[in-house]
């Protein structure tokens, strides 16, 4: 999931092509605007949880929603609320974004 601008899509992009050259396979479908709230970030989230088997979920943006979806620092990884739907977490989620990066 990335933010519709040039961070996020670079950032997408670039951590795409670095997974492939150790075997990996990582597809960025799904675009949210910077001026997204939270509630769309999440929306967004479990509706790609729900609709795949993937285990990691990688968000890259630093707008507010990118920013409000991702756990603190101090945060348990799996801190995403799940979707009723999914009745119990998704895996292990992978976040990244500027403030993940200069604090983790």
């Amino acid at each position: 999931l990335c933010e519709d601008n040039a961070y996020g899509r670079s950032t997408a992009e670039g951590f795409a092509a670095k997974y492939a050259t150790l075997g990996g396979q990582v597809e960025f479908s799904r675009c949210l605007p910077t001026t997204a709230n939270a509630a769309a970030g999440f929306d967004m989230l479990n509706s790609i949880a729900d609709g795949s088997s993937s285990r990691v979920l990688f968000v890259a943006g630093v707008g507010e929603w990118a920013l409000e979806v991702m756990p603190s620092p101090a945060a348990s990884v799996q801190s995403t609320p799940p979707s009723p739907a999914r009745q119990a977490p998704f895996g292990p989620v992978f976040f990244s974004a500027t403030r993940a990066l200069n604090t983790w």
